[in-house]
């Protein structure tokens, strides 16, 4: 249902509706409302798609139940609304130890990136939170996630000093970092 004009609100009860999915997709469509929490029932869900859209309101923070996602897209809504606990959501998906792609950028979600974010899967490949509302530094321990080839955390409100731990993940690839409130010296690592 990928790229279509459907709009809308997701029925609440989809999770219990059709709780074997696999797969799901509604990505660049226009639809709206909240992200129902009960998308946890879908306890075979390896990927949820809803970027793109005009979804609004938190982050179900029980996805995490969800123990078999890799790959949550949540990109380009309107979640959030700015406040210290936008994030919490993150403290759950330690759970989903398959966990790939975390791409919650282009909304706007704010507070601080929870310590729990350098707590995820070592599979995790892609953490996207750029363009939003996120102030405070980064996490330590984030070369935990080993796995990582992309790190976009640009276009917030992160401090302090550039972690040098993010000089310790080896495949990283793209890094993103940019217009934001950092200072300090650039880490030794990355010299």
């Amino acid at each position: 249902m990928m790229d279509n004009r459907l709009h809308g609100s997701i029925p609440p009860d989809i999770g219990s509706t059709l709780p074997n999915l696999t797969f799901f997709a509604i990505s660049e469509n226009n639809f709206t409302g909240v992200i129902p929490t009960s998308f946890s029932n879908m306890s075979k869900l390896e990927t949820l798609q809803l970027q793109k859209n005009n979804f609004v309101g938190s982050v179900p923070d029980n996805l995490g139940d969800i123990r078999s996602l890799k790959h949550l897209y949540l990109g380009g809504n309107n979640l959030g609304n700015g406040q210290t606990n936008d994030l919490r959501f993150i403290n759950s998906l330690v759970n989903c130890t398959n966990l790939e792609g975390l791409l919650a950028g282009d909304n706007n979600l704010g507070g601080v990136l929870p310590n729990s974010t350098a707590n995820l899967t070592a599979n995790l490949v892609r953490l996207v939170l750029e363009n939003n509302k996120n102030f405070g530094s980064v996490p330590s321990g984030i070369q935990n996630l080993v796995g990582l080839l992309g790190l976009h955390l640009g276009n917030n409100l992160l401090t302090g000093s550039i972690p040098s731990d993010i000089g310790n993940l080896q495949n990283l690839g793209r890094l993103d970092l940019g217009r934001n409130i950092f200072s300090g010296l650039i880490p030794i690592l990355f010299r």
